[in-house]
């Protein structure tokens, strides 16, 4: 139904509707990928393991760009990442992703897939799980709920028309000294970030608002799933309305 859409363009005319697919799920997108492989109108971008011996194996390699002698060849994307990548790396990585995506394609949606079987000691993915179709190598992420969240703060923010800078700004923390260096806060990999109420109001009268649909995905142990997704479903009304929440 996004693609049945209709948006205007700056020149105000009717023009097809535009869709950035983001994957965040351990495993990759291979239905997703498929589906859209021959058209320009969905941008498919996948963080993922891929390995041997990794589900899906056939799928998932940095070669395949959409399908050639198609609109859609150069409108795939396939990052795979390795085993053990913690928060920082992974909210840097997807930050610039995310950014570079949305400067070039400029769509008009974006949905994001937020798997949980990106957790440390996930269940299927440390082969906790035993005998299944989808078993694993047990070479895993170590990402925490609250770093797959500040991934969809940065996205919901953008969507609410909040550009890098402004949504990675530094912190304002009176217990920190000016001259104190925090990494962590200025790479957008920690949810404190925190602004004054008169800088809050100005965020949002700049940028392009877009539409956002998050949806969950894998994660095979109950208890950090269920956390993940309330801090994803916490985090994407933050980044709608900063100050709601942290």
């Amino acid at each position: 139904r996004l693609l049945q859409s209709q948006s205007v363009d700056e020149a105000g005319t009717l023009a097809s509707s535009r869709v950035l697919y983001i994957d965040i799920d351990i495993h990759h997108c291979d239905g997703v990928q498929q589906a859209f492989y021959s058209t320009d109108h969905v941008m498919t971008a996948s963080f993922h393991r891929n390995s041997p011996g990794f589900f899906p194996a056939t799928s998932g390699f940095v070669r395949e760009k959409g399908e050639i002698d198609t609109a859609g060849f150069g409108y795939n994307l396939n990052v795979p990442l390795p085993t053990g990548i913690d928060d920082v790396t992974f909210i840097r990585m997807y930050r610039k992703m995310l950014f570079g995506l949305v400067n070039s394609f400029d769509p008009n949606f974006i949905v994001l897939c937020v798997g949980a079987d990106g957790l440390e000691g996930d269940a299927l993915v440390t082969g906790k799980l035993h005998s299944t179709d989808h078993s694993s190598t047990g070479e895993g992420w170590s990402l925490s709920p609250e770093g797959l969240a500040e991934c969809v703060r940065i996205t919901s923010s953008l969507c609410a028309g909040l550009s890098e800078e402004m949504i990675c700004t530094r912190p304002i923390q009176e217990e920190k000294k000016e001259n104190q260096p925090d990494e962590t806060a200025s790479d957008c990999s920690h949810p404190e970030t925190k602004t004054t109420h008169d800088s809050r109001e100005s965020l949002y009268q700049v940028g392009k608002r877009r539409k956002l649909l998050v949806l969950g995905g894998g994660g095979y142990t109950p208890t950090e799933t269920s956390r993940a997704n309330l801090l994803c479903t916490a985090a994407a009304c933050e980044g709608a309305r900063s100050g709601l929440l942290w």
